[in-house]
């Protein structure tokens, strides 16, 4: 993986960790909105505003995932670095 790619995904994970990321995903089973907690590409974790667990998936291949919008605090589009 090239520098770049390497430090954006850095930039991204510490965005996750300090509740800066929110998203929208839809599956199969409906579509959720909120806060990611987790986002490896693999794995794929949301919280509602209270901090409850509503959304996660443990394995993103197993379990396809329809569509991933990922947002800022301000609700400006992110780049999905892992989008397939």
């Amino acid at each position: 993986m090239d520098p770049e790619t390497l430090s954006k995904k850095k930039d991204f994970k510490d965005k996750v960790l300090n509740g800066e990321i929110f998203g929208e995903v839809e599956t199969k089973d409906g579509k959720y909105s909120g806060r990611i907690m987790k986002y490896t590409g693999a794995e794929l974790k949301i919280a509602d505003q209270n901090g409850n667990m509503i959304y996660n998936n443990n394995s993103i291949i197993k379990k396809p995932i329809i569509r991933v919008d990922l947002f800022d605090k301000k609700g400006n589009p992110i780049d999905n670095l892992f989008k397939r």
